[in-house]
């Protein structure tokens, strides 16, 4: 149990050099699993990540907010909803804000 805050660390700050990678599906892989982390503290990573230019990676951050039930990403999750060219960035979007009514 002991390694555990060592381990959720290491993975946090692994993930979060990983939001800068330039292979889209990498970016994206990180903003799902930080969100699987269950630490408030990156939600503004992932809330930057919206800004992505791929949207995979929007929609992945999407996702990771709603895992980490963040609601104070609420607002900027609306105007993805409402107003993200991609289809999937704006479903995952309205996901995460079900998520957070749970």
């Amino acid at each position: 149990e002991s390694l555990i805050p060592a381990l959720k660390e290491l993975l946090a700050t692994t993930l979060q050099r990983a939001l800068g990678d330039k292979q889209h599906r990498i970016r994206g892989m990180a903003a799902s699993h930080l969100g699987a982390l269950q630490d408030l503290s990156v939600a503004p990573l992932l809330v930057k990540a919206l800004e992505d230019d791929h949207a995979y990676v929007r929609a992945c951050a999407a996702l990771g907010l709603g895992r980490l039930r963040a609601t104070e990403a609420r607002e900027r999750l609306k105007a993805v909803m409402e107003h993200d060219w991609d289809q999937t960035v704006r479903s995952r979007a309205r996901e995460a804000l079900e998520r957070m009514q749970k």
